[in-house]
């Protein structure tokens, strides 16, 4: 299915579109696994941007773990460079450092709801179905991603948006737990996620 197609199958007219791709750890070297994801998402914000979609492209850098920074800034940009020298260059740089306090209030909002149980340990889950929030001070990812989405809604036009993202299909339940937290604190936010496989082969959520 075409992008475009998907888009307007789940979602009708779009006017507008936040992509991210090319998530990256800051630890971590990039690799055709990474490259292959950003390179995709510049293919999706292209064919949308030819047809009168507004296109905004960003990537997501992993620079937080339990609030220690493995890595410069330095390093961090060095590695964007090198989307650059392939031809990704995004609109928008998040890191996830900068979400933890909106994860934090995501989560308070959430517990002041009847919508999350502590455990004796200090750990925070939704009280549904399980899904981990936080340790009760560090959020986690699925948490922070949450927070993530809400920034990115955020940062659209209001009028026809959607979020896009595309990411290795070794995410998709991780993707999951996010859509449970986002429906859990009531953030109605157009998502769709794209996945690929070491093959390049594509599926859609």
């Amino acid at each position: 299915m075409e992008i475009l197609e998907l888009i307007t199958s789940k979602f009708g007219d779009v006017k507008n579109a936040l992509i991210e791709a090319g998530h990256f750890y800051v630890q971590d070297d990039i690799t055709d696994q990474h490259l292959t994801g950003a390179l995709l998402g510049k293919q999706i914000a292209d064919e949308i941007r030819a047809v009168g979609v507004n296109a905004i492209t960003s990537i997501f850098v992993d620079d937080y773990s339990n609030g220690c920074l493995p890595l410069s800034d330095q390093d961090t940009e060095v590695k964007l460079q090198q989307y650059d020298q392939r031809g990704f260059t995004p609109d928008i740089v998040y890191y996830e450092k900068d979400m933890v306090g909106q994860a934090r209030a995501l989560s308070w909002e959430m517990k002041q709801d009847g919508k999350v149980v502590v455990f004796k340990n200090g750990k925070h889950f939704l009280k549904e179905d399980g899904t981990f929030l936080s340790d009760g001070v560090w959020p986690g990812c699925s948490l922070l991603d949450a927070a993530l989405f809400c920034k990115k809604h955020e940062s659209m036009p209001e009028e026809g948006g959607v979020c896009i993202t595309v990411l290795p299909d070794t995410y998709k339940t991780q993707q999951q737990s996010v859509k449970k937290i986002l429906n859990a604190a009531g953030k109605q936010i157009p998502i769709i996620n794209i996945y690929y496989d070491k093959e390049g082969n594509l599926t859609y959520e």
